[in-house]
């Protein structure tokens, strides 16, 4: 079949050379208009009818109106209703107000998982502002400079964690002390016009110059996300989520966010908890767990606990992060082979996740796909030139649709070179993400990941540019 594809390939190229012969070579197309209607538009035919001028802290509201009572997020032995958190965020949101937070300001938050942290982060989009998550396990350079970068005037942190900002002129909030004034403001959602053009949070990722790059996402995009995701994975009321993901990384805000649209309960791990497997299975199975997320290493080393099969309430597991290996699949269904395992794919520049394959146990392919766009995103795979190639040939995956972030954070050059005009989406200002990852198709539309353009690589799902160490070592010589 595949040798019959590039037969009539190359009779189709051989035959628009000669109709245009003065034209350059790479700008000839060797796809009939079949071929390419259907690797362009066909499969990346994923509408659906999200309103996407509904931020997800909204969304949020909905679901408090609908469950006021139902139990949103546990920490250990501590709990908050629905109605609850709404209300802490809400005079969390009508303070930073008060303080001169608006849409698209940044603030920073530095914060341990816990139930102050979900409490920051819905008080900052309720405020209208963008959060940018500062993990406080890093490197304090790194802290440092992401402060100063982001130009955060404010930063919500905790007490025990002062000193990892106190070098810094931002203005700070301590979300566990109960006496500030933050948690004595009017309860009542605040007025704010979200666009869905406004920025919704901003996270760091690698970058080849020697420092993180900021990247700015959208709320239509993390509102088009989280309701693609919520009706995907179907999560119900009966749901219980684990949250376990450093919120540094973007697939957090999967974990953070579509539970507490759906009514579901979410459950924060103690901080470095995700390291440890025992602890992993004793919170499972003490509460009831259905709904957790690993990047592909970390599922390897929890499959291979002698006592997982205690884990009786999982339904579902989500892998994103790094590619899915045929070896893991197989250890999965051996020791969960009634359960769903998802393979997730999406870059910090595209709101999460953007393509989607369930693992199919009986499968007789010999590589794991990253399978197909998921809704209101387009999937191009294409050459040098920005030509779409055949099905079965390499080239690099570009991501189009509402999911695409801003750009990156003061960095105009770069955003020009990876956010590029989208050729097929007639629609102005529609741009396209060059994820550096090489891809091809198969027959049926799914795409198989295949490697790097560049020298990048994943390392426990976090993206690591080698250009950022060579720098640092540079710098210490």
């Amino acid at each position: 079949l595949l040798i019959e594809q590039i037969k009539s390939n190359f009779k189709t190229l051989l035959e628009n050379i000669s109709k245009n012969p003065e034209r350059k070579i790479s700008e000839i197309p060797f796809l009939n208009e079949e071929e390419r209607n259907k690797i362009l538009f066909d499969w990346n035919d994923t509408k659906a009818e999200y309103d996407l001028n509904i931020p997800v802290h909204k969304l949020f509201e909905e679901q408090v109106l609908r469950t006021p009572d139902s139990i949103a997020i546990e920490f250990e032995d501590q709990k908050l209703s629905y109605k609850e958190l709404d209300e802490k965020a809400n005079s969390l949101a009508n303070y930073l107000i008060k303080s001169g937070i608006k849409t698209d300001s940044i603030v920073g938050i530095c914060i341990d998982r816990s139930l102050e942290m979900m409490i920051g982060l819905l008080g900052i989009l309720k405020a209208g502002g963008a959060y940018v998550p500062i993990d406080p396990s890093y490197p304090q350079d790194r802290i440092d400079y992401m402060i100063e970068d982001s130009q955060a005037k404010l930063i919500l942190t905790t007490g025990n964690l002062s000193g990892v900002i106190e070098k810094h002129n931002s203005k700070v909030i301590f979300l566990d002390d109960k006496s500030h004034a933050a948690y004595n403001e009017s309860k009542e959602s605040p007025v704010v016009n979200v666009l869905p053009e406004n920025l919704v949070y901003m996270i760091y990722t690698s970058g080849s110059t020697g420092n993180p790059k900021g990247v700015m996402n959208i709320h239509k995009g993390l509102s088009n996300q989280i309701q693609w995701i919520r009706d995907y994975l179907k999560c119900t009321p009966d749901d219980i989520v684990l949250q376990k993901t450093s919120f540094s990384f973007d697939v957090s805000t999967f974990e953070l966010f579509m539970p507490l649209i759906c009514g579901a309960k979410l459950v924060f791990a103690i901080p470095d908890g995700h390291k440890n497997n025992a602890y992993l299975i004793n919170v499972v199975t003490e509460k009831k767990i259905t709904i957790i997320h690993f990047v592909t290493s970390m599922l390897s080393l929890f499959l291979e606990e002698s006592n997982i099969d205690q884990c009786k309430t999982l339904r579902l597991f989500v892998s994103s992060g790094e590619e899915v290996t045929i070896p893991v699949q197989k250890l999965f269904f051996e020791k969960f082979p009634h359960l769903e395992l998802h393979d997730l794919y999406g870059p910090t520049e595209t709101s999460v996740h953007v393509t989607y394959w369930k693992c199919d146990k009986n499968t007789e392919l010999n590589t794991v796909p990253i399978g197909k766009p998921v809704a209101n995103t387009q999937a191009y795979i294409l050459d040098s030139y920005n030509n779409p190639v055949p099905v079965g040939i390499a080239g690099e995956l570009h991501i189009g649709g509402d999911q695409v972030a801003k750009g990156y954070f003061n960095r105009p050059e770069l955003t020009d070179e990876k956010f590029i005009p989208d050729p097929f989406l007639k629609k102005d200002g529609a741009k396209l993400y060059k994820t550096g990852d090489l891809v091809r198709f198969f027959s049926d539309g799914n795409i198989e990941y295949l490697g790097r353009k560049d020298n990048q690589i994943k390392l426990r799902g976090f993206r690591i540019e080698l250009g950022e160490i060579e720098n640092r070592i540079r710098e210490i010589k």
